[in-house]
Order: structure tokens, then C-alpha cells, then sequence
């Protein structure tokens, strides 16, 4: 309503021209709320948090605008903060209410697929092929049973930190790459 001719946002480039500045702003507040409403229509429409964050993407009048790319923000993310936010935890999958703790599924599914050692070579083999994410996955996993050989834990958590500064690298996601690099 001010009409300005100069825009200097927080995380992005200045703009200039007070056309240009509603279109982008038109079009940046009409993104969030289709994010908003399409999670709440996938919600009562009994989708699970996983499906909504996971098949999320914009209309195709607002994909491929350089200010709605996902540079600052993700889709995915936004889509669970507002679904866990409006709705609750618990997403309507009866797995989800009373799950084994974390460190006990991790040990039953590393003893199923075959023993730490086991998955420490496929998990090794996957970060050599660069296929960060299940590198990652496989690493935590045995992080996260507590069952690696004595002596590797070290190793077991450098690899994990190579995998995330793999994945980092291939991110155009400004706070998902440096909070991997952190982590790192």
C-alpha cells in the first residue's frame, strides 16, 4: 500500500521499480499460502506428513520465479512446520503412535541387514558413489544403535560428517547446506 520503488529484503537481492516489487510480492505472499492451503487440503484429505512434505511443489505459475526458488526456505519444510504446527504431531499413521525407541529399531534393523560390518561396507560404497543421502541414512543408523566395532565410533561419525559435506555440496538450499557444513 506504500508503493515503494525500492525493496531491500532480508535474504535476497534488492529490487527496484514499484511494478516489479508487487508482482514479486504478490506472487511471494500467494506461494506461502498455496504451501499453507494445499497441506491443509492434503491433511483433510488424509494424506500423511511424509506424502504432503515429500510430493510438494508449486503451481506452475509460480515455479521457476527466481524469487520463489528454494534458496532461504524449502517446500518440504515449510509444508511440516505448518502441518505439525496447525494440526499436531501425530499425522494419522498408526505406526507413528507408539514406534520403538530410535536406538532399539536401529539395532534390530542393523542386525537385518546383516551386522554393522555390513552395513559400514554399503555405507562406505554409498559415499564412494556419492550417493550421500543413503550414506547418510546407513552411517546414522549405526550411530544411532550404538552397535560399530570398538575403535571405530570416530570413524563411523568422519564418514557421516564426509557424507554431509557431500550432500552440501550439491545443495542449492542456502541454510540446509550450511547447517550440514555445521554439522559436519
Amino acid at each position: 500500500s506504500l508503493r515503494p520503488e525500492h525493496l531491500v529484503p532480508c535474504h535476497t537481492i534488492p529490487v527496484k521499480g514499484e511494478k516489479e516489487i508487487n508482482t514479486i510480492l504478490t506472487n511471494y505472499r500467494d506461494a506461502i499460502q498455496w504451501v499453507r492451503d494445499e497441506t491443509i487440503r492434503r491433511a483433510n484429505r488424509g494424506d500423511d506428513l511424509d506424502t504432503i512434505a515429500e510430493d510438494m511443489s508449486l503451481p506452475p505459475h509460480l515455479t521457476g520465479l527466481r524469487y520463489t526458488e528454494e534458496f532461504y526456505g524449502q517446500i518440504d519444510w515449510s509444508a511440516k512446520g505448518i502441518y505439525t504446527s496447525s494440526l499436531g504431531w501425530f499425522d494419522g499413521r498408526p505406526d507413528k503412535l507408539y514406534p520403538l525407541k530410535v536406538s532399539e529399531a536401529a539395532i534390530r534393523e542393523i542386525t537385518l541387514m546383516g551386522g554393522p560390518e555390513k552395513v559400514m561396507e554399503t555405507a562406505d560404497r554409498a559415499l564412494a558413489e556419492n550417493d550421500s543421502r543413503w550414506a547418510i541414512h546407513l552411517f546414522a543408523k549405526l550411530v544411532d544403535s550404538g552397535r560399530v566395532a570398538p575403535g571405530s565410533e570416530t570413524s563411523v561419525k568422519e564418514k557421516l560428517a564426509t557424507a554431509y559435506e557431500q550432500l552440501a555440496a550439491t545443495l542449492y538450499n542456502l541454510n540446509g547446506r550450511a547447517y550440514l557444513l555445521e554439522a559436519a
